[in-house]
């Protein structure tokens, strides 16, 4: 197994390509800033219960196109496929979803597409972007597809099992709510996990 800190990967982000996603199981503790490599080879839930034995783990399945990504469910019970990446800053949704959401932008935001171009674009807030057990309030960027970034993923503990093709999340420990507000800060960064 693996561990290194999540800042010696460039931390805010962590890019990892979908060549590695696919083949390897990966858990990503955003609270304590780390990420580990796992072995194959022991059942999900055994390997689940010993990372956080205090709580609950959601599979969701992922599919791989040519890059992993998860169908998850907005406010109004909204469907979105999402890629999953762990290199983006910020989570985004299309554009034209936010549009039949009825959203309004609460401002803009500048930030690089996927070829690292510097472009502006809307920002929305987004209520009740639900994944797993938690119901997730935040801004989101608006693009050509859904993504889920690292604004999100760093405040949960994830296990991204590539060859068993799903997307494990923990649940709120006892007492914890399961209410996770991701608030981005006006200079452009992103305020620390609340």
């Amino acid at each position: 197994m693996l561990e290194r800190p999540l800042r010696s990967y460039g931390f805010p982000c962590v890019v990892l390509g979908q060549d590695v996603l696919a083949q390897a199981i990966l858990y990503l503790d955003g609270p304590g800033g780390k990420i580990r490599f796992l072995q194959p080879g022991t059942s999900p839930e055994v390997r689940l219960k010993k990372l956080c034995p205090d709580r609950t783990w959601t599979p969701i399945p992922l599919g791989f196109r040519e890059v992993p990504y998860a169908c998850l469910t907005l406010h109004e019970g909204k469907a979105c496929r999402m890629l999953l990446d762990t290199g983006a800053a910020m989570t985004r949704i299309p554009l034209i979803l936010a549009r039949d959401l009825g959203l309004e932008p609460s401002g803009t935001g500048v930030g690089r597409d996927g070829t690292g171009k510097m472009t502006e674009r809307p920002v929305y807030p987004l209520l009740n972007l639900r994944l797993g057990e938690w119901d997730i309030d935040l801004e989101v960027d608006s693009g050509p597809f859904g993504v889920l970034g690292f604004d999100v993923l760093r405040r949960l503990h994830v296990v991204i099992d590539g060859p068993g093709k799903m997307l494990w999340v923990a649940g709120p420990a006892e007492g914890e709510s399961p209410v996770l507000r991701v608030v981005k800060k006006r200079n452009g960064g992103l305020a620390p996990p609340s």
